[in-house]
């Protein structure tokens, strides 16, 4: 069997279980889950796979894009299988194992519009086709799972803080471990403390009760102002449920349900610890009495307020407002100073930092960015006030430089546009001619081209064929730390061979360190855009 084979042939594509059985010659059926596996094309295969495997990273829009071209195939169940597939990354379903081992349903995108999931539209499809007998009894399960979050959601349990620790020292390689981590007494001794101040506060260990505890919780994240994480270890974080929880944080935040700083990492007693990628701008603090006293007062005053705590008072928006006065009187250094001041306050207000570049720029107001000479993001307040801004602001701020660049670009084509015409037909002339003598082998002739296109007139398609060149030493020395620099640059372009190769060498460790989340990235990068080799090593990876 090859590698491929294993990979695909004996591997749940909705729990990743390796326990099927085969119910006839195209059809397997989960022993895990329960669900229905086809027999598929080798290329169907490696798009259902890395499907699951964005499914299980919580990267559901990623899944649905795979979901989608599969369900556009002739092949009546690979279309109805990916339907399926578009149901559960619709409602951002996950298979977690339980206490006992069992798989659970999770939702990680509860929809408030559709009371039961028989209500959307790729349900209905299902239903609809030849092999709903399959499907039918799976989709009552999910419905009855998704009912039960409304019920959980209706009784209107609000939380001020949502507790996030793994309890058992159970890890997926030592699975008979008995006993509590240290991270979860951590929690209960933080769950007293914060109840004893008069908080409502969610800890699972606390507060579950019944059989129906994935509602529970995701109620329980839907209602809570703000979530604080425990971990003193990097597989802590990624164990199922405590991954499950703080991924679902962040699809929250990522929907503006949440407040971009509502989320928090305590790290005990300053242990160094590595970060998941999706953690690695998360707020971390050391656990101390003096940062939960903080918090707790935080808490305290968004309540009394009914606000939370990133949201400024009415006595704040006036001194903002007193700047926007001060600067139409061009009084740039005063409106400086207060600003410095409010920014001890809010260092995380993007409005704060567009004053500061009204500021810099000698402008009155903030439209008349859009009449700048020059692009907004050679400034660093600019780039401040884009990592600070929410969704709808940073749109604002965004248009605003489009509109600068796109004048830029305009004069930039009524001054040049024969001597760019005349130029770029040279220069694709003198890459055709580049290509040819490396057909012929060529190579020095080839890579002494392909390098003057590139560092000379920054011609993109020479970028990794500089690189190539470099890496397997044709025309020039082998030199694997100059061919990462031109597939790095070929990347940013948006060349998916170069994305793939980048892949490879963080993978094999060729002229940079080897680093396997970095080769993830890229592999996953290069296979969003049907690179198969890459969605091949994306599978194999994970």
């Amino acid at each position: 069997m090859n590698d491929l084979e294993k990979l695909n042939a004996f591997e749940c594509f909705w729990c990743k279980s390796t326990h099927l059985d085969k119910v006839s010659d195209d059809k397997y059926k989960c022993k895990a889950c329960g669900n229905v596996n086809y027999k598929i094309t080798d290329n169907d295969k490696i798009k259902f796979t890395l499907a699951s495997t964005y499914m299980a990273s919580y990267k559901y829009d990623d899944a649905d894009k795979l979901y989608k071209e599969l369900s556009e195939s002739e092949n009546t169940k690979t279309k109805v299988q990916a339907l399926y597939g578009r149901l559960l990354s619709f409602f951002g379903v996950t298979y977690i194992k339980d206490f006992n081992g069992s798989l659970v349903v999770t939702f990680s995108n509860y929809k408030p519009e559709f009371s039961s999931i028989s209500e959307c539209s790729y349900y209905k499809d299902i239903i609809n086709s030849e092999y709903k007998d399959e499907y039918i009894s799976k989709l009552n399960e999910l419905d009855n799972e998704y009912k039960k979050i409304k019920v959980e959601l209706d009784k209107g349990i609000k939380y001020d803080v949502f507790i996030c620790a793994k309890i058992s020292l159970k890890t997926k390689d030592n699975p008979n471990l008995k006993g509590y981590t240290e991270d979860s007494k951590i929690a209960e001794q933080l769950y007293d403390e914060l109840t004893k101040k008069g908080l409502k506060v969610f800890y699972s260990d606390k507060v579950l009760s019944g059989i129906d505890y994935d509602a529970q919780i995701y109620s329980a994240l839907m209602r809570s102002e703000k979530m604080l994480i425990i971990s003193s270890d990097k597989e802590y974080l990624e164990s199922p449920w405590v991954q499950s929880e703080w991924e679902r944080w962040i699809n929250f935040i990522k929907e503006d349900i949440k407040d971009k700083n509502s989320l928090y990492l305590f790290v005990p007693n300053n242990t160094p610890i590595e970060l998941p990628l999706k953690l690695e701008k998360t707020q971390i603090f050391s656990y101390t009495l003096e940062l939960i006293n903080r918090i707790i007062q935080n808490t305290k005053e968004r309540i009394a307020e009914n606000n939370l705590i990133n949201i400024t008072t009415d006595e704040y928006h006036n001194k903002i407002y007193r700047c926007e006065i001060e600067l139409e009187y061009e009084n740039y250094d005063k409106v400086e100073k207060m600003v410095e001041d409010l920014l001890n306050e809010n260092p995380e207000d993007a409005k704060l930092y567009i004053l500061l570049l009204l500021c810099e720029l000698r402008l009155n107001k903030e439209s008349d960015l859009e009449n700048h000479i020059n692009p907004l993001t050679n400034y660093q307040n600019y780039n401040k006030a884009i990592r600070f801004a929410n969704k709808d602001y940073k749109q604002v701020l965004k248009t605003y430089n489009e509109k600068i660049v796109n004048r830029i670009k305009e004069k930039e084509k009524e001054l040049d546009f024969t001597n760019i015409t005349i130029s770029k037909s040279l220069l694709d002339k003198e890459f055709l001619n580049a290509e040819e003598k490396y057909k012929k082998e060529l190579y020095s002739e080839a890579f002494e081209i392909y390098y003057r296109l590139s560092n000379e007139h920054s011609y993109a398609k020479a970028y990794i064929k500089t690189g190539k060149c470099y890496e397997e030493g044709k025309g020039t020395n082998k030199n694997y730390e100059k061919a990462f620099y031109w597939y790095e640059k070929a990347a940013s372009l948006g060349s998916i061979r170069a994305k793939y190769n980048l892949g490879n060498m963080y993978y094999y460790g060729e002229g940079i360190p080897q680093d396997y989340e970095k080769a993830f990235y890229w592999y996953e990068k290069a296979a969003s855009e049907e690179n198969v080799s890459a969605q091949f090593n994306v599978g194999k990876m994970y």
